[in-house]
């Protein structure tokens, strides 16, 4: 029936986004259309996938319409709306005066739509179908039929963004297994997620989703980084990607974030994650695992919690405090660790253990 090729190529774009122009390409025909975009949100370059026989129309858009599209405001559907077509929005007479259709869309062969929505949210995923002026705009049969194909790309959908969810998850575990705190941003910078690693409050913090910097002079330098890692053009184009170091008003050694984007060149409208954010806590030493240290020395569990607060660069006080004993307990605790590991002094047992890391 119509609309299987466009359920089964769907989601070939959506876990490979470089394929999206050609699967575009099919979902249009197969729907009944001579073109077809999918955009996450605003209609900005970044956030728009195109089919490749309408590539060129809608470069000329971002550059010569976009600023006067009224579809932007007035088309907004939902995802239990259906397939909507132009007469659902306008009237003949409206479609006849608006300068969208009548000076962009008509002097390039084009001028009917079908749009319909993928997701909800502040920032639906809309796929849109262009049709040429000769074909005339579609008609509700047309519209009834594409529709019934609809829920099957809404799951297809949704099944996407879960895979490419897990597939961004995989990146803040990688980075809590380095010991380094892990951040994913959206195309607009805001935060999406966040691994286990991560302290906020000294020196970083997150404002209604946002990365923000404890001291206003080093917030340039953060916005700088997150802004090169969501921007869609090719990296030679940019800036070259630089660390933000963050200080800290507890004194202790700065934060560094590393910001990096997780698209190609083409970006991948569906994906909800487009940058990871590496955060690397200079006053935290590199140590090794507990259990390394259990079974390379034969530590009892206390006694191997002590040595990772001392690996880690805590005082012998500190050390005490956290383990909830007093500081002589702590000492004796700590010659049985020297022997177990055969060092003498507490600087040589940080040694041994940055070694070990």
């Amino acid at each position: 029936m119509p609309g299987n090729q466009a359920i089964d190529t769907f989601f070939v774009g959506a876990m490979a986004p470089s394929l999206w122009p050609t699967a575009l390409e099919t979902i249009a025909r197969d729907l009944g259309a001579d073109g077809a975009t999918l955009t996450n949100g605003t209609a900005v370059p970044s956030r728009v996938s195109t089919s490749i026989s309408i590539t060129s129309i809608v470069e000329e858009y971002f550059t010569l319409a976009a600023n006067f599209d009224s579809r932007e405001d007035r088309v907004n559907p939902k995802p239990d709306d259906g397939f909507m077509g132009d007469f659902d929005t306008y009237t003949p007479e409206e479609i006849d005066r608006d300068p969208f259709y009548v000076e962009f869309l008509r002097p390039r062969g084009f001028g009917w739509h079908a749009a319909a929505a993928l997701t909800g949210g502040s920032s639906p995923l809309v796929l849109s179908l262009k049709r040429r002026w000769s074909m005339g705009p579609f008609q509700r049969s047309e519209l009834a039929q594409i529709s019934s194909v609809l829920p099957y790309l809404q799951a297809a959908a949704h099944a996407a963004q879960l895979a490419l969810s897990f597939r961004s998850q995989d990146h803040l575990e990688a980075l809590l297994a380095m010991g380094q705190g892990g951040l994913l941003l959206n195309s607009d910078g805001v935060v999406l997620a966040r691994n286990t690693a991560i302290e906020l409050g000294d020196g970083l913090t997150i404002v209604e989703g946002r990365l923000r910097a404890a001291y206003s002079s080093e917030q340039g330098a953060l916005d700088r980084a997150v802004a090169i890692a969501v921007n869609l053009s090719p990296p030679s184009e940019l800036p070259v990607p630089s660390p933000a170091i963050l200080h800290r008003p507890s004194g202790r050694r700065p934060l560094i974030l590393r910001i990096a984007r997780l698209f190609d060149i083409t970006p991948n409208p569906v994906a909800s994650a487009r940058a990871v954010v590496s955060i690397v806590d200079t006053a935290v030493l590199p140590i090794p695992t507990p259990s390394l240290l259990r079974e390379l020395f034969g530590l009892t569990p206390k006694e191997t919690e002590l040595a990772v607060l001392l690996g880690s660069g805590r005082s012998l006080s500190e050390a005490a405090d956290l383990c909830h004993i007093s500081q002589p307990h702590a000492r004796q605790r700590l010659k049985i660790v020297f022997q177990k590991t055969e060092t003498s002094r507490q600087s040589e047992l940080v040694t041994l253990l940055l070694r070990l890391a």
